[in-house]
């Protein structure tokens, strides 16, 4: 039996690891990852600045991907490969949690390994697989703890708890559920010494709150309240990858009229294993449950009642190792073979979607990250020094700053929405502006810069554009040039 157990841990990392490292540093940086290089490449001194001014995120993972490129230099393939290796690590600490809460061990491993949404973000140089990593370790710690008490785990749970609140914030969340439930599970006698544990936390993480309350006096635009499908689909997110809102999955051949509704069979069949069935595991399936609900439940409704962006669903993934745990619970309990059945069916689903996603070009325009190399290429061809660049969001000029050695000197203007909304045709006779729009529609979604542009020039002299069926990461370049001199060919 250990034999089998050690074949099958070792085939979910085979898994994970081929679905996270291959062609890692292919595609180009995307804005979200141009935040994290801008941080990053600076020195450890600077970094709290450096992330008040690009980033809302704790320093954790910033340090890690510094080491990485001082390591491996200036690549996409180093900056993203802390993330991806925390990814892999986390599937053998699912394995010990799903083997604490008394289900398979291997079965939830190799479903957190083919885990879309999981692979997804931690293909990513951001920090939600660390930050993944840090959570798991809390959730296996706690599972312990809710058995027997002991120091050492305490002071475990207490330390992988602070490393995950110094990557990503909503951590906080998942930890006061959990210290919440554990708390409620110890004599009343007992209690009030746990106060002392949130205290403690609060004291190891007082030296970053002043940059914490910086970050979050900075202004940005933010995203709109979720709507209350977004509990549901949290399930669709965690197992398909892809979020409703943007970027609904499509099943090859379906008609166009079943798409929709193919998904949510999808939200139902998880959920029912996931939820409804977890619960007659027994204790800790259920309070494994408690956390999972109330951190969605939590960030859905303080998202929707306060307009803070806490919501994305791109977050839940710091749940998603209770998730697979609770999956294989639901599983387990439909009977040994019906169990095992529906567990082989949905580990060969979420393998195959993954796949398709990667050799399928249609699919893989679902989500696909925005091509700000293939800009900064063009631009290096066509471009000329001098020429003035005008970028539509600021967000994508930390990660066009990653490929800046490639491009002709040129002066780069953001426009944000001040900027847009005033914007005007102060150009000279014969000078050429380049307009490079990256998630535009967050800046400017009358597309007046483009419409003030046509009016006032002639036709685009070059024009390049990266598509995608999601309009957030359609990457737009264009080069006008402004009347007084002839216009070269395209």
């Amino acid at each position: 039996m250990k034999a089998r157990l050690v074949l099958l841990l070792s085939l979910a990392l085979l898994l994970g690891a081929g679905l996270r490292l291959d062609d890692l540093g292919g595609p180009s940086l995307w804005m979200d990852e141009g935040f994290t290089w801008m941080v990053a490449s600076g020195p450890l001194s600077e970094l709290p600045e450096r992330v008040t001014l690009f980033d809302k995120h704790p320093p954790l993972h910033y340090a890690v991907a510094r080491a990485a490129l001082l390591v491996g230099g200036h690549s996409e393939l180093w900056l993203r490969l802390p993330s991806a290796l925390a990814g892999v690590l986390t599937i053998p600490v699912v394995f010990l949690l799903a083997r604490q809460v008394g289900v398979s061990g291997a079965g939830a491993a190799l479903l957190m390994a083919v885990g879309a949404m999981h692979v997804l973000v931690t293909r990513d140089g951001r920090g939600y697989g660390l930050a993944t990593l840090c959570l798991a370790l809390t959730f296996w710690l706690w599972a312990r703890l809710l058995q027997r008490l002991r120091p050492p785990e305490v002071a475990g749970w207490f330390l992988a708890g602070v490393a995950a609140l110094y990557t990503h914030y909503l951590a906080i969340v998942v930890l006061a559920w959990q210290w919440l439930l554990l708390v409620c599970g110890r004599p009343r006698q007992e209690r009030a010494r746990w106060l002392g544990i949130p205290a403690l936390g609060l004291l190891v993480f007082s030296p970053w709150i002043p940059t914490m309350l910086r970050q979050a006096a900075t202004p940005s635009p933010g995203h709109p309240p979720p709507a209350w499908s977004a509990l549901l689909e949290v399930l669709y997110a965690q197992s398909v990858g892809f979020t409703l809102n943007f970027t609904p999955w499509r099943v090859p051949g379906l008609p166009s009229g079943l798409q929709n509704h193919a998904a949510w069979y999808t939200v139902v069949l998880i959920g029912t294993l996931a939820l409804a069935f977890s619960w007659a595991r027994g204790p800790l399936a259920r309070r494994l449950l408690g956390v999972f609900v109330g951190t969605v439940v939590s960030l859905v409704v303080v998202s929707r009642l306060t307009g803070a962006g806490l919501y994305e669903s791109k977050y839940t993934v710091l749940v998603s190792p209770a998730f697979w745990v609770l999956v294989a619970c639901g599983a387990t309990h439909l009977g040994r073979r019906f169990g095992r059945s529906a567990g082989l069916a949905l580990l060969g689903f979420f393998l195959l979607l993954n796949l398709a996603s990667s050799l399928n070009a249609v699919l893989l325009e679902e989500w696909h990250r925005q091509d700000l190399r293939g800009a900064a290429a063009y631009l290096a061809r066509h471009a000329r020094p001098g020429d003035r660049l005008l970028v539509v969001s600021g967000w994508a000029l930390p990660a066009l700053d990653f490929y800046a050695h490639q491009l002709p000197a040129m002066r780069v203007q953001p426009l944000g929405p001040r900027q847009v909304a005033a914007f005007g045709s102060d150009f000279q006779a014969g000078q050429r502006v380049w307009l490079l729009r990256a998630s535009a529609s967050l800046f400017d979604p009358r597309d007046r810069v483009l419409t003030r542009l046509r009016r006032t020039c002639p036709p685009p002299v070059h024009s390049w554009t990266a598509w995608r069926r999601n309009p957030d990461l359609v990457v737009d370049l264009k080069c006008f040039e402004t009347p007084g001199t002839s216009q070269p060919g395209g």
